[in-house]
């Protein structure tokens, strides 16, 4: 993950806490992309704890995570009437 912008940054965090992911930093010669590349390929782990986190998600919907967000809001908004 290479993060640009403020929610790219919690995300790439988030991502490596995980154990999912590296994220490539501003300071290259502290950790440079090729090194952190070269963890990927070279850590099962990383393989493994991607694949367990594909297969848990693999149902998920979007459309239906926004469709019960919107229905939440929608019932808090009536129950706040």
């Amino acid at each position: 993950v290479a993060p640009t912008q403020i929610e790219q940054t919690v995300t790439a965090r988030n991502i490596e806490k995980a154990g999912l992911g590296l994220a490539i930093r501003e300071d290259f010669s502290r950790y440079p992309p090729a090194e952190l590349i070269r963890r990927l390929i070279e850590d099962p782990g990383y393989r493994k704890r991607t694949e367990a986190f594909a297969a848990r998600y693999a149902h998920h919907s979007p459309q239906r995570t926004v469709q019960q967000i919107a229905d939440r809001c929608e019932t808090i908004t009536r129950a706040a009437a």
